[in-house]
């Protein structure tokens, strides 16, 4: 298995298990007390999609890849500055604040999931530009994928089972991402 296909299971193993983390901890009002700490290790799998993206970029079409990184970048920057930048203040997260019956949340935890919420619309860009640079039927059945395994993020507030089972689909759609070329074809995967 090659570098990129590594991440891509690395990255979709992570972003599943996450999920199914956070949803351990969102899925109540208010929610748990291992909110914050998981969101903060829901970080690895962000840096691992955006290793991912920036791998495979040279790959893919140009309206994919640069929608891919964009992607994984406003993930990223949308969970640091919800979760890590509140250290450096005297405050906490919305979520944590709310559960502790604290007037005053940290502002860039609103910031910080608008920036994330970005993901989910780039995300569709780049799953429609990539179904389009196959030129098949069967491409256009990965674009759920990708939307369904951003959907997780929704889904934690209902179910950590419902989010992970959500969240596989965006690593089967890395996967499939790991695959593509830039001239619109498969990639030949050697034995």
């Amino acid at each position: 298995m090659d570098l990129t296909r590594t991440l891509a299971v690395l990255a979709g193993l992570a972003w599943t298990i996450g999920v199914a983390a956070i949803g351990t901890q969102a899925n109540s009002d208010p929610v748990g007390v291992h909110y914050d700490t998981i969101n903060r290790f829901f970080t690895i799998a962000l840096l691992l999609i955006l290793a991912f993206a920036i791998r495979v970029r040279p790959h893919l079409p140009d309206l994919g890849g640069v929608a891919l990184i964009c992607t994984a970048g406003a993930w990223l920057a949308g969970n640091v500055l919800e979760f890590w930048a509140v250290l450096a203040t005297d405050l906490h997260t919305e979520k944590t604040a709310d559960r502790l019956g604290e007037s005053e949340a940290w502002w860039g935890s609103s910031v910080g999931w608008l920036i994330f919420m970005v993901g989910f619309v780039t995300i569709l860009i780049a799953a429609v530009s990539l179904a389009a640079s196959q030129r098949s039927l069967r491409a256009w059945a990965t674009v759920p994928l990708a939307v369904a395994g951003s959907a997780a993020t929704a889904l934690w507030a209902v179910s950590p089972l419902a989010a992970a089972a959500a969240g596989l689909g965006l690593g089967l759609w890395l996967i499939w991402v790991s695959t593509l070329n830039r001239a619109g074809s498969r990639l030949e995967v050697a034995a």
